[in-house]
């Protein structure tokens, strides 16, 4: 057994992963309605996942891609959970805003224990993938010509988004469910500020695969975060996150910056009160300073009910033509926002158990989302243990082959989207957004190449 753990290197962590999952999978047929055993079965997941994310900082660091995706999983999948258990504080076990429903112990005893899996999983594989390949230092070389091409349009057409993001603000900042209801057509603009944002982002994205210096790299990323602050105005806090940590994660992998703990810890506080002080602001509730912090990780982890809801109404639910996991995928050739037509066409899990339980809400332009774990539990056990695979499948393809190659590269933002939001969203990418940004990419490399020889001349 020594030999073993030493050839692979293995943890002692991984041999006691490898005899509790059977435990885990004998539970998932055991349950009884008992309020104790599901604080156990709670306490139990909060052991795993601390044991599991300490594992990952110490071995791997705090902006590995693993390590960012299991923050993102604690803080929006059972981040309330966690909070119930330490502080006391919250209602576990009940959801208001979609429905005023109670869930019964063994529903949620079932939930904690299919999340324990999915986690438990998704670690033996990540260290068994990691463990099988190579390790290979990576020179990126800088592409001169691709770098400057993506410099200049991201500053031509920085002042075009900006002003983009100020007309969505004051569209959108009194009436943001308009967008939800009518997707992207809610918001009338100019033809030319559409295409300006489109350009702006595949500029980045280009700039992404020249591999420009750490410098070059902070400063345009800084122009890029700037451009999306309205999202996060409007309410859409997850791409700011999303956008924030892939700049932190890029540079800890390409350019092996590391950041010491303590700033670490400042950033995370600091982030933590602002996303909450704009949560506070929309709903128009005061700023209670000695709540932010519960009120935090309780309104983050609504995700760990998608599934609940799953278990507990499956059978009420709209009869779906295709898999849910699969929606993300080709969602965006069928219908967008919420309506009817979406409902009917689409099979999106979050579409469907919004309208399903509550038709109003989901007309309001509200919705309780989707969740990957709860689309791959579709498939019930099986579908979980598949979706660990294909998890830890497409973080391990970003860290060992993607990042090195350069025609794939400019996805790479796309890509750690979905993985790190896959607790409260889909897993795999959008077939129209990748044939989309794919063309404009390459339209923006020919007109860049065509402008750089005519200044050559």
């Amino acid at each position: 057994m020594l030999k073993l753990l030493k050839k692979y290197n293995y943890s002692y962590i991984f041999i006691i992963e490898i005899l509790y999952l059977p435990i885990l999978i004998l539970l998932y047929f055991y349950q009884i309605p008992d309020f104790y055993l599901t604080k156990i079965y709670s306490i139990k997941l909060f052991v795993l996942y601390v044991i599991v994310f300490g594992n990952s900082i110490v071995k791997k660091g705090v902006f590995d891609l693993y390590s960012i995706f299991l923050f993102t999983f604690g803080i929006f999948s059972f981040g309330g959970v966690f909070i119930n258990i330490v502080f006391g504080k919250g209602t576990f076990g009940i959801i208001e805003s979609l429905i005023d429903f109670k869930f019964s112990e063994i529903v949620l005893q079932k939930t904690i224990v299919i999340y324990s899996i999915f986690l438990c999983s998704v670690d033996i594989l990540y260290q068994i993938f990691m463990s099988t390949t190579k390790k290979q230092e990576i020179l990126f070389e800088t592409n001169i010509k691709l770098s400057i091409i993506a410099k200049r349009g991201m500053l031509i057409l920085f002042p075009f988004v900006l002003y983009k993001g100020y007309l969505e603000f004051k569209l959108l900042s009194d009436n943001r469910a308009l967008l939800f209801i009518s997707g992207s057509r809610a918001i009338e603009l100019p033809l030319f500020l559409k295409m300006a944002h489109a350009f702006f982002l595949v500029c980045y994205m280009m700039l992404l695969a020249s591999y420009t210096s750490c410098k070059v790299f902070v400063r345009y990323s800084i122009i890029y975060i700037i451009a999306i602050v309205p999202a996060i105005i409007v309410g859409n806090r997850m791409q700011l996150v999303t956008s924030v940590l892939f700049i932190f994660w890029y540079l800890f992998r390409i350019y092996k910056y590391k950041m010491k703990n303590y700033k670490i810890i400042l950033f995370f506080i600091l982030s933590l009160f602002i996303l909450q002080y704009v949560a506070y602001y929309r709903a128009g509730n005061d700023f209670i300073i000695n709540e932010i912090i519960i009120d935090f990780f309780m309104s983050q982890s609504i995700s760990f009910y998608v599934l609940a809801l799953f278990i507990s109404f499956k059978s009420n639910l709209i009869i779906n033509s295709y898999p849910y996991v699969f929606d993300s995928v080709i969602g965006g050739f069928i219908a967008t926002g919420q309506s009817y037509e979406t409902v009917m066409n689409r099979s999106s899990l979050g579409h469907h158990l919004t309208f399903s339980l509550n038709p109003d809400y989901y007309f309001s332009g509200f919705s309780i989302g989707t969740s990957y774990i709860a689309e791959i539990y579709e498939f019930g056990l099986i579908g979980v243990l598949v979706g660990a695979v294909l998890l830890v499948m497409m973080i391990c393809f970003i860290d060992k082959y993607l990042v090195k190659n350069k025609f794939l590269m400019p996805f790479v933002m796309m890509l750690f989207y979905n993985i790190i939001s896959s607790p409260r969203g889909s897993l795999f990418p959008s077939l129209y957004i990748i044939i989309k940004n794919s063309i404009l990419l390459l339209l923006l490399y020919l007109l860049g190449k065509f402008l750089l020889k005519i200044r050559i001349r």
